[in-house]
């Protein structure tokens, strides 16, 4: 009797242990379960820290790449100057795309024979808008349409503020030069330090197009009156040399002329090529070789051309005549 007595009790005791046992966590479940908590736990983290690093990348980063492509060509010689320079890029879309149709330049009536042939027109930009505040190079580029810029480069420009950021323009086009493209943009702009446009064919190797982005000038920056001013100079001897004598600094005393133009003696007598100008605001020029004359209004005479202020006529009468001032001072140096 005792000895069956004995064995239930065992038996229930083992029924008793195989009940809790099924309710407990094992040893391999709770590693399993930390194991798993801690592996998220990393993944979040190195996701914040990733999206932190990119978000610091690209707040520090101070050059641009901006395009226009139809075809590619221009596409892909942005494409390797941003990966050459480390910039951002940024493309330009039609809000109507342009097709083989519209670009057939044997047609009179085709879109873009239509759209060249009037300088107001404005194509329609889709691309999301884009803030250029924090870019200190920005480069731009475009296929040549009709010995043009394309009509829908004139929108961006209009619509963006380069403030004071050195502008580098470039052009792709199987045989027509850049011609003054860039400079129809730089004056549409109204803004920005923009140096000479270049043309690519589009077949450009990463080497060629490193050697040509390692041999761009600094920007030759312009101040009148402790005000910076976008400048667009022109690529000529004279510059040249101006840019040369700018690398330690160029302090011009300026004193008016005539109501509508301030001049100086430069220090240094540059190489000139004088022709018959009529001037407009905002006109540089080098006068007598040694004098730098910036204009605020119309005069025919000769003169060698040195570039032009992107300001507004209003612009240009309130800078020249800061403060009730005649006099004033004009600072060249490069960035």
């Amino acid at each position: 009797m005792k000895r069956l007595f004995k064995m239930l009790l065992c038996s229930a005791l083992v029924l008793c242990m195989t009940g809790c046992g099924s309710t407990a966590p094992t040893t391999e479940s709770i590693e399993t379960t930390t194991s798993q908590t801690t592996t998220a736990s990393e993944s979040e983290s190195e996701s914040e820290t990733t999206a932190a690093t990119t978000e610091e990348t690209t707040a520090k980063n101070d050059t641009l790449v901006i395009y226009f492509s139809a075809t590619g060509t221009t596409k892909g010689i942005a494409e390797k100057i941003a990966a050459i320079t480390g910039a951002d890029l940024y493309e330009i879309t039609a809000a109507q795309p342009y097709t083989e149709d519209d670009r057939n330049w044997k047609d009179s009536k085709s879109r873009c024979s239509v759209e060249q042939n009037d300088t107001s027109v404005r194509p329609d930009i889709s691309s999301e808008p884009i803030s250029l505040d924090g870019y200190k190079t920005i480069y731009i580029g475009y296929p040549i349409w009709f010995a043009q810029e394309p009509r829908i480069m004139d929108t961006f420009v209009e619509n963006n503020d380069f403030g004071n950021a050195k502008v580098v323009p470039f052009c792709t086009s199987g045989s027509s030069g850049i011609g003054d493209s860039w400079k129809n943009l730089a004056v549409n702009a109204g803004s920005g330090n923009w140096i000479t446009g270049t043309r690519f064919s589009g077949s450009e190797t990463d080497f060629e197009l490193r050697d040509w982005v390692y041999s761009l000038p600094r920007a030759m920056t312009l101040k009148i009156n402790d005000t910076e001013v976008p400048v667009m100079w022109e690529d000529n001897d004279s510059v040249k040399e101006l840019y040369s004598y700018a690398a330690s600094g160029i302090r011009i005393e300026l004193s008016q002329f005539d109501g509508f133009e301030r001049f100086g003696h430069i220090g240094k007598s540059l190489t000139s090529n004088e022709e018959k100008i009529t001037t407009s605001y905002g006109d540089i020029m080098l006068a007598n070789n040694d004098q730098l004359v910036v204009f605020c209004g119309s005069k025919t005479l000769k003169y060698t051309r040195l570039g032009k202020i992107l300001l507004s006529e209003e612009k240009m009468i309130e800078l020249l005549s800061k403060d009730g001032n005649v006099t004033g001072t004009a600072v060249i140096k490069l960035m």
